[in-house]
């Protein structure tokens, strides 16, 4: 049982909620306006507090910017009630550091699952570590030479823990969907940067809302290893309400990629940020590509059901595993149509066992045309329960 502040003007709102988490098991702690909800989190310190956005006397943006602000409450994670239509409500609660979000008209499930998974996770919505300010150089560095191979054998490169690869062994086999679906799961449990190293198109800002994107890999260019650790962090686009960062993909398709020492850069100043970076790559092999299986602690080959895609999907992933990468390799079959080819004949086809089935989901398209991911939109479908699956593994 958690002890759950309410704050919310709306008495009869605030009475449905409280019998709402009662019949879950819960504790309902009630305030019926901002300035007396601070004052109990403060004294109670709740395990989680519900703020509604639209009260007279402060607004919930107001409430989650004091309590996040406060020493006191900071760890209380902040669940925000908003309308539907509110968007620019919604990203003034997140920068204020809300945590997550329930819809109004509020249901018990959406409220209760909700609740339930910031118990699990705590908050998440806490600002970035500023870097520390570079020093300035006595003199410009040299640009660092651009290199086509490792010096060093694959074998003895140094995996960086959190890093997951996604890369689709066949064409189609819906590997953006899935490296989205991933961050998302792994953002409900610690803050996480996906990272889109497609050469074009934006895909994975598309499948979030974010397009066009901000800034994205084509604006680091430029950034020298040991350059300013700023301007990485100035490229990501943020969903601050789910954790999550992205580095995406430029729009345009651009002649030149990062340098496996500018990548491998990028990378480690990611990672002082995100406990978890999922990194999502073109089939096809270049710097980047290669950088990025050499530094993975974690690569998951996504292939498709056609059953055309058995030799091709085999073949690759055989030259992969010819390369003696560091790292973990996971295996996932990944239904994009209700039919296809069986579970059976893919293991007998790559002689190994599948670390995850992703079933089919007729409402994929939608999650896409809406730019809501469905694990996100139907957290409890056998594809969201299927990723959440695979994310445990990682």
């Amino acid at each position: 049982m958690a002890r759950i502040l309410v704050i919310d003007d709306d008495t009869s709102l605030l009475q449905m909620m409280s019998l709402m988490l009662k019949r879950a098991g819960h504790e309902p702690i009630l305030a019926n306006d901002g300035h007396k909800g601070i004052e109990i989190a403060r004294r109670l310190h709740p395990d989680i507090a519900v703020v509604d956005i639209m009260m007279p006397d402060i607004t919930g943006h107001e409430v989650c910017r004091i309590l996040r602000e406060d020493p006191e409450t900071s760890d209380i994670p902040l669940l925000v009630l908003t309308a539907l239509n509110q968007v620019d409500q919604r990203e003034a609660a997140a920068e204020s550091g809300a945590d997550d979000f329930v819809n109004k008209p509020v249901t018990r499930d959406d409220l209760v699952g909700r609740v339930e998974v910031l118990l699990r996770t705590g908050p998440r919505n806490y600002p970035l570590p500023s870097p520390p300010p570079m020093p300035a150089p006595a003199a410009e560095p040299a640009p660092p030479a651009r290199r086509e191979a490792h010096p060093h054998p694959v074998a003895a490169r140094v995996v960086t823990p959190g890093v997951t690869a996604v890369m689709g062994l066949t064409s189609g086999a819906g590997a953006t969907t899935l490296a989205v679906n991933l961050a998302l799961a792994l953002a409900e449990g610690s803050r996480t940067c996906l990272v889109d190293l497609h050469p074009y198109d934006g895909r994975a800002a598309i499948h979030l809302r974010m397009a066009p994107p901000r800034s994205t890999w084509a604006d680091l260019l430029d950034v020298p290893p040991g350059g300013d650790k700023r301007r990485i962090g100035a490229a990501l686009s943020f969903d601050r309400g789910r954790g999550l960062a992205l580095l995406a993909a430029p729009v345009e398709p651009t002649d030149r990629l990062l340098n496996p020492d500018q990548l491998g850069y990028i990378v480690e100043v990611l990672a002082e940020a995100f406990p978890q970076i999922v990194i999502s790559l073109p089939m096809e092999r270049n710097l980047m590509t290669a950088e990025v299986l050499c530094l993975a602690r974690q690569m998951v080959l996504v292939m498709g059901e056609d059953p055309a895609d058995l030799l091709p999907a085999r073949e690759r992933l055989q030259r992969i595993e010819a390369m003696g990468l560091p790292g973990d390799v996971l295996v996932v079959l990944s239904r994009t149509r209700p039919y296809g080819i069986s579970t059976d004949d893919v293991v007998a086809s790559i002689n190994r066992p599948l670390a995850a089935t992703i079933p089919y989901e007729p409402a994929q398209v939608q999650a896409l045309t809406d730019g809501v991911p469905l694990i996100i939109s139907q957290p409890g479908s056998l594809f969201a329960q299927s990723v959440r699956q695979l994310a445990r593994q990682l």
